[in-house]
């Protein structure tokens, strides 16, 4: 039993002397991290009878940063009885990568009565963390085709200088 015992308790000293050595040995680097700038853009759509789709006109971002987008907020006007189908962002984050689209998820919240034109609610709240150099538009497509529907859209991130990749 002693010998077991001993066998046990020295194979799990000579795990912890290996463990120690190999950390002991790892490498160090140093990594710079980029001073972040908050910063937060307003995207409005307004679809007005007949349309049916629209978007906004889009935002334009400082020479040489990188937006990087944590989150988005905001809310949707409808006319009574119509629904936002389609409600997307797209960006372009450089890098060599074309314009990519994400699409938003409209959550109806409810009516209010006293509201002239756009009684219906819808609320869109998501976390993301994507990234934009070139611009950010918005596009909102509706079920029905008269009256204004109106999404007003708060993202909200910081800036960086957009001279190396993101993530650093």
């Amino acid at each position: 039993m002693n010998i077991m015992r001993i066998q046990k308790q020295a194979c799990i000293c000579a795990t912890i002397i290996v463990i120690l050595i190999a950390l002991s040995s790892c490498a160090t680097m140093q990594v710079q991290i980029r001073p972040k700038q908050p910063y937060e853009v307003y995207l409005v759509a307004e679809l007005s009878s007949p349309d049916l789709i629209g978007g906004s006109s889009g935002i334009s971002l400082p020479e040489g940063k990188l937006f990087v987008i944590e989150h988005i907020n905001g809310y949707v006007f409808a006319p009574s009885g119509q629904k936002p189908i389609q409600m997307a962002i797209s960006i372009n984050p450089g890098f060599g990568v074309g314009t990519m689209s994400h699409q938003l998820i409209p959550v109806f919240i409810g009516s209010d009565p006293n509201a002239a034109g756009q009684p219906d609610r819808y609320v869109v709240s998501q976390l993301v963390k994507w990234y934009a150099s070139k611009g950010v538009d918005l596009l909102l497509v509706r079920t029905g085709s008269s009256g204004v529907m109106r999404a007003n859209l708060t993202l909200t991130g910081y800036l960086v200088d957009s001279d190396s990749p993101p993530g650093r």
